[in-house]
Parts: structure tokens; sequence; C-alpha cells
């Protein structure tokens, strides 16, 4: 099986225990409900807004393919 490329944080046995029964209450998958709280907790935080800029460089948008400087 192929590894994957981005770290997989381990979440505590506590933190799953409360959260899943929250997550089949909302009748959403436990990492949508898990996605949601972090986001929702990093909202005024720069570190969102440091990860979009990441992902559009990484994707390439508004990189021109030759670049000077």
């Amino acid at each position: 099986m192929a590894r994957s490329t981005q770290y997989t944080l381990p979440l505590s046995r506590f933190i799953v225990c409360a959260l899943y029964p929250e997550a089949k209450q909302r009748r959403i998958p436990f990492t949508r409900l898990v996605n949601n709280l972090i986001e929702a907790g990093l909202e005024d935080s720069a570190g969102p807004k440091e990860a979009l800029v990441q992902e559009a460089m990484r994707l390439g948008e508004g990189v021109k393919e030759y670049q000077t400087r």
C-alpha cells in the first residue's frame, strides 16, 4: 500500500470518544466534524491565510511559468 506524503495527526482516545457521538448526532463524517471544529478554532489566526497562500503556490495559481526577478 502506498504511504501518504502528508502528516496524519493522531488524536487521543479521549478526543475520539468525545467527538464520535457528536458526529453521529449531526449525521456527518467524523473527519468533517474535526475539520470544521479546527477551522473554527483557527478562524482569527494567521495559519489559514498562510495555508491558502501555500496551496495556491502549489497549484500554480497566479504564478507564471517563467519568472524573472
